[in-house]
């Protein structure tokens, strides 16, 4: 795939509302400087770990199916699959639900439930073709300038039209955690399936863009925009606006009293269409997977592609997504730090053929699976132990792994010479 194709498919999923919520959301709770800080961290860290798997992906050209395969089994791949296709049909329940909320303000005609139809079905052609990320090139090609205007002109009417000030410097408590910026921090760690899913993209660059791809297109630059330049300019909008009540369609709604009821459409838009289309690929994807993975046999895209936007229409129609998505969002992070663990400290060093894979591989699944369940616990405690769990999920997933697969290479090592 060239480079500019890549990296158009690739930044379609800088450009999510879900950004533009979460900083403001972490500004009121622990304040403006806390949320910087720890969106600044954040960048810095996903920079680090994704120029790691952007250069294992290019050079090996494996997919997160294949990575989990090699790492955790047949069976194991088939588990995270399931997990990864929930965490993309998720997103894409989220984001489509901030669509369908706002189509009814601009077109009262329309219900929220047949909006919730509308904006399940639009992904459809582009999905069931099966050359997804030719569409997401495309369809970024064409909104990703309309996306940066409008983001850029949402910022500029919001200062004009409200007053320019350094409100948004002081949004939050009036007296903020000193330690603030480590919860900030570790609400972005929910987020590290952009971290998993980038092999999926990198795997189709070409060797000669490795160094390019790893610096630039799945860089530092990627996370400066999807996180820093959408977070501040949420935490501006929010500070500057003054949103009584802090949700999603709440700073949609601030975009459009500033935007106008046309143009404002016309921006989530091409925001939620962009992002969605990424979202239900990775939903779509990783259920075939998983279906093949118990059945043995592959079926036709366009299944996965109806029952995903069929499921995806009913969680959205029920009208309560954000009241119970957001809590599912811990949990699903402490899964995919655990899984990062494991893969980002094996290596290439630990994997093997797809093809000679076994049905499971117990000590890296089982490294995975109990890092997981004590993060999950964690999360249970009180404040401040629970915001721990996410990153003692990480550390428990590489610790397990140095204690339960150290053993098992060995013993592998040791079958191998006495077969040989």
């Amino acid at each position: 795939m060239s480079r500019f194709a890549l990296s158009m498919s690739w930044w379609t999923l800088c450009s999510a509302v879900f950004y533009l919520y979460l900083a403001p959301a972490l500004a009121l709770s622990f304040g403006t400087v806390n949320a910087i800080i720890g969106m600044l961290l954040s960048v810095l860290c996903y920079a680090v770990i994704g120029r790691v798997y952007t250069r294992r992906a290019i050079r090996t050209g494996m997919s997160v199916e294949m990575i989990s395969t090699a790492m955790f089994g047949k069976r194991g791949a088939v588990l995270f699959a399931f997990v990864l296709s929930l965490t993309g049909l998720y997103y894409g329940v989220f984001e489509g639900s901030i669509l369908a909320a706002i189509v009814p303000r601009v077109f009262p005609q329309i219900s929220y439930v047949g909006a919730s139809a509308i904006v399940a079905a639009m992904t459809i052609p582009f999905i069931w073709s099966g050359k997804i990320l030719n569409h997401i090139e495309r369809a970024n090609f064409i909104l990703l300038p309309l996306y940066l205007v409008g983001i850029v002109a949402l910022f500029y009417l919001a200062g004009t039209d409200y007053g320019w000030s350094d409100k948004w410097l002081h949004v939050g408590p009036a007296a903020p955690s000193p330690f603030g910026w480590w919860n900030c921090f570790v609400a972005y760690m929910g987020v590290w399936v952009l971290l998993v899913i980038m092999s999926d993209f990198a795997c189709f660059g070409r060797k000669e863009d490795e160094g390019f791809h790893a610096l630039m297109t799945f860089g530092a630059p990627f996370y400066i925009v999807t996180f820093l330049v959408n977070g501040l300019i949420g935490i501006f909008l929010v500070g500057t606006v003054q949103v009584s009540q802090l949700s999603e369609t709440a700073v949609v709604d601030a975009s459009l009293a500033v935007l106008g009821a046309a143009t404002g459409f016309a921006f989530i838009l091409a925001t939620q269409l962009r992002i969605n289309l990424a979202n239900f690929y990775v939903a779509t994807l990783n259920m075939n997977v998983v279906v093949e993975g118990l059945t043995g046999r592959r079926f036709p895209n366009f299944l996965f592609v109806l029952m995903m936007c069929a499921i995806a229409f009913v969680l959205m129609a029920t009208g309560s997504v954000f009241k119970y998505m957001l809590v599912s969002l811990q949990f699903m992070g402490i899964i995919l730090c655990s899984w990062i663990g494991v893969t980002l400290f094996a290596g290439t060093r630990d994997s093997r053929p797809v093809e000679d894979a076994p049905a499971w591989r117990a000590g890296p699944t089982a490294s995975w699976l109990l890092a997981a369940a004590g993060g999950a616990a964690i999360s249970f405690a009180p404040e401040p132990l629970s915001s721990f769990a996410a990153p003692l999920s990480f550390v428990a997933a590489v610790v397990l792994y140095a204690l339960l697969c150290g053993r098992e290479r060995a013993d592998e090592a040791g079958a191998r010479g006495e077969t040989a």
